[in-house]
C-alpha cells in the first residue's frame, strides 16, 4: 500500500522534475555560451559567486552561533541581578549590607515618573516606538559621528541594548569581540522587548545600571547622594542622577559637582525638547543650585561592626541548610536577603559609649603610670616585632 502511494506521488511530481531539469539545462547552455565568448569574465563571475556564497554561509553560521549563545525570551523573564542583603536591628534600624554589588531593587511604582522622562529624553528618545533597535540612531551615528567626526552626535545604543550589556557583560572573543558582542546585545535587546513591557524595562534598567562610587541602581544612588528614597527626588535631582550615567567617574557628584550641574542642565534641556517640561519650568530648574546631601551609608567601621561580622558567620552556617526554589544554594552577597536580629540600637549605643569611656579612662591611667616613658624601653623592640608580622611580609613582598 505504501509503495503504491509513493509511486503515485512520484508520478505527480514528474512534470515538476522535468520542468526543473529543462530550466537548469537552459541556464547551463546560457552559461556555456557566455563562458566561450567571455572566458575572463566568466571566471570573475564564477569565483565572485563562490566568494559570495561562502560569505553568505559564514554570515548565516555566525548568526546561528550567536543566536544559540544568548538567553531565550523565557530565560530573560526570569533574569535576576545581584542585590545586597540587608541586616536590621530589632527596632527596625538598617545596620548594614552584605554585597558584591551595592544594589537594592525597587518596583516601578516606587520610582518617580520624572526620572523615567529624564532617562528616555537623554538616552533613547524613541524608546516607546522601537522594538529594541533604533535604526535612525544608527544612521545618525554613521553620518555625524563616523563620517563628520562629530562626537556630539551621541551613540546608537538604545536603553534595551544598554540593559543587555548591563545584564550580560561583554566577553573576550579575540579579534571578533566587538562584532560578536554587538550582535549579542542586539539579539538580547530585541528579546528583552518581547519579555517585558516598556515600563518594566525602564525599572529593570534603573535597578541594574552602575552610578558613581560603585553603587548600583537608582535606590542606592538616591540615598547616597541625596539621602532620599527615589520617590522623594525632585525633578532636578533625578535629572542629575541620570546625567551622571554618561560617565560615572567624570560626573562624580562629590568630586565634580559643577560638572554634574552642567550635565544636569543638558538633561533638563532634553526633557524640554521632548515635551516632558515646559520652557518656564526648564529655565527655572536650570537655575537651581546643585544641592547634595551625601550619605556614604553604613560601612564596615559603622554601627555594631563586630555584631554584624558575627551575624555573617552565623548566616553562612544557617544558609548552608537551605535551598532556593530552583534548588540552588542561597548567596548572602547576591540574593537580597533581609536579616532581622535581636540587637537593640539604643542598648548598643549605650554599650559602645560605655566601652569608649572606659578605654579613655584606661588610657589616662596608663599615661599617669608611665609618665611619658616607653614601656617597651627601646624602639627597636617594636621594629623587630613589626618586621616579624605577617602583614609586614605581605607588603614587603608586594614591593
Amino acid at each position: 500500500m505504501q509503495n503504491k502511494l509513493l509511486t503515485r506521488i512520484l508520478q505527480r511530481l514528474q512534470p515538476l522534475r522535468e520542468a526543473t531539469g529543462r530550466w537548469f539545462d537552459r541556464r547551463k547552455a546560457t552559461w556555456n555560451r557566455f563562458a566561450e565568448k567571455y572566458p575572463r569574465g566568466s571566471r570573475v563571475v564564477k569565483w565572485g559567486g563562490i566568494a559570495g556564497l561562502a560569505g553568505l554561509a559564514a554570515v548565516l553560521l555566525f548568526t546561528f552561533v550567536v543566536f544559540l549563545s544568548v538567553p531565550t525570551v523565557r530565560q530573560l523573564r526570569q533574569v535576576q541581578t545581584q542585590h545586597a542583603s540587608e541586616i536590621y536591628s530589632a527596632d527596625g534600624v538598617l545596620l548594614g549590607r552584605y554585597f558584591n554589588e551595592n544594589r537594592t531593587l525597587i518596583k516601578y511604582e516606587d520610582m518617580p515618573a520624572h526620572i523615567f522622562d529624564a532617562l528616555v529624553a537623554t538616552e533613547d528618545e524613541r524608546f516607546y516606538t522601537h522594538g529594541g533597535i533604533d535604526y535612525r540612531s544608527w544612521a545618525r551615528v554613521l553620518f555625524r559621528t563616523i563620517i563628520r567626526k562629530d562626537e556630539s552626535g551621541g551613540g546608537g545604543s538604545t536603553i534595551s541594548q544598554q540593559l543587555a550589556k548591563n545584564l550580560f557583560p561583554r566577553k573576550n572573543y579575540k579579534f571578533l569581540s566587538l562584532l560578536i558582542n554587538k550582535a549579542r546585545e542586539i539579539i538580547i535587546a530585541t528579546r528583552l522587548e518581547r519579555a517585558y513591557e516598556k515600563p518594566q524595562l525602564l525599572a529593570l534598567y534603573l535597578n541594574t545600571v552602575p552610578f558613581s562610587e560603585n553603587v548600583f541602581g537608582v535606590d542606592v544612588a538616591a540615598r547616597r547622594f541625596f539621602s532620599k528614597a527615589p520617590n522623594e527626588l525632585r525633578t532636578e535631582e533625578g535629572a542629575a542622577l541620570v546625567g551622571t550615567l554618561r560617565a560615572t567617574t567624570y560626573y562624580s557628584p562629590m568630586k565634580f559637582p559643577d560638572r554634574v550641574r552642567q550635565r544636569r542642565n543638558v538633561v533638563l534641556k532634553q526633557m524640554f525638547k521632548n515635551g516632558y517640561l515646559t520652557q518656564a519650568v526648564c529655565d527655572s530648574l536650570q537655575q537651581t543650585p546643585m544641592e547634595l546631601c551625601y550619605d556614604p551609608g553604613v560601612k564596615n567601621d559603622g554601627f555594631a561592626p563586630y555584631f554584624r561580622e558575627y551575624a555573617r558567620q552565623e548566616l553562612d552556617r544557617i544558609l548552608a541548610d537551605y535551598r532556593k526554589p530552583n534548588g540552588q544554594p542561597y548567596d548572602l552577597y547576591t540574593d537580597g536577603l533581609k536579616i532581622y536580629t535581636t540587637l537593640n540600637t539604643d542598648i548598643q549605643r549605650i554599650a559602645e559609649s560605655a566601652v569608649q569611656e572606659h578605654i579613655s579612662y584606661l588610657q589616662r591611667s596608663f599615661d599617669r603610670q608611665w609618665q611619658g616613658q616607653k614601656p617597651w624601653v627601646d624602639d627597636e623592640v617594636i621594629n623587630t616585632l613589626m618586621r616579624a608580622s605577617s602583614r609586614y611580609e605581605k607588603y614587603k613582598n608586594r614591593d
